[in-house]
């Protein structure tokens, strides 16, 4: 009988240890647990630290951004991609960005990426790469309140968003490609 207590003692302790190595999830800035988390990134990017870039990004539940937020640094060209609203012409080169290149419907697309309706018509797709030396900051997507007259909210995600600082006059994006109309039928 000895045996089998020490046998199931030394049994719950791994069990135990397995456990507290198994991916946490973070918490947002309110305290609210965020979905997913920030994983290996593209080749070409390095951790950098940049506490006002990080706040711009990283929003509390409801109100859209990034929940997780790591401040990166481009060492290299790496290829983000943007869904836009064409007759927008200026919001071609905005903000938010993703390191995949979007697949699926439109409706999926902003469940997904926590984008109102409101915001953008999502009708067209843009690829660039960032220039070297840009500071970004990539996250999961945080929760959304659209306040529309819809009442419509996204959940968090595990989906990637990245926060690229473009500013009129100071676009940190280049060799752009005109990807066409989106979604793709």
């Amino acid at each position: 009988m000895n045996f089998w207590r020490r046998s199931f003692g030394v049994m719950a302790l791994v069990v135990l240890s397995a456990c507290s190595t198994l991916p946490q999830h973070e918490a947002g800035i309110d305290g609210v647990a965020c979905v997913g988390m920030v994983g290996v990134m593209p080749a070409g990017l390095a951790a950098a630290s940049n506490e006002e870039l990080r706040k711009q990004a990283q929003l509390a539940s409801n109100k859209g951004g990034v929940c997780t937020a790591r401040v990166l640094v481009a060492q290299q060209p790496v290829k983000v991609y943007r869904v836009y609203d064409s007759s927008r012409s200026v919001s071609q080169f905005g903000r938010w960005w993703a390191l995949s290149k979007p697949t699926g419907s439109r409706d999926v697309y902003r469940a997904d990426y926590g984008i109102c309706p409101t915001w953008s018509g999502l009708d067209h797709l843009v690829s660039c790469t960032l220039k070297p030396g840009t500071q970004i900051v990539v996250g999961t997507t945080q929760s959304v309140d659209c306040g529309d007259e819809q009442h419509t909210v996204y959940p968090k995600t595990a989906n990637l968003q990245v926060y690229v600082p473009n500013a009129p006059g100071d676009v940190r994006v280049e060799n752009c490609q005109d990807e066409g109309a989106w979604p793709v039928q």
